[in-house]
């Protein structure tokens, strides 16, 4: 998990609403909100020109988020990560892109 969702999870906060029943939630749409429209992998020689895309959609009974371009009738997946829900695959999503030193949306609301 990222260091966002750790600080969550053993914040002093978050234990108090344990003892109550609750715990912390995190919408689909605020983690889609976290998730960058597009993303360029340093590692491609031709990095200024190939931007991957963000993709979200249902594959073989789960969901699966990817970040992706397409030229000329060919695609090329940089990453593709499959949850049994939306949110998981987000999530998973969002644990790949800090990994690697890739930033999230900040919209403080």
């Amino acid at each position: 998990m990222t260091n966002q969702f750790l600080e969550v999870l053993n914040s002093e906060w978050n234990e108090r609403l344990r003892n109550l029943n609750y715990s912390p939630a995190w919408s689909t749409s605020r983690l889609m909100e976290l998730l960058p429209k597009s993303i360029k992998d340093d590692n491609d020689i031709y990095a200024e020109v190939h931007r991957y895309g963000l993709l979200i959609y249902p594959f073989m009974g789960g969901w699966q988020v990817d970040y992706q371009y397409c030229e000329d009738d060919e695609c090329h997946c940089l990453v593709c990560v499959y949850g049994t829900t939306p949110i998981k695959a987000i999530v998973k999503a969002i644990e790949w892109l800090t990994k690697n030193g890739h930033k999230l949306n900040q919209n403080d609301k």
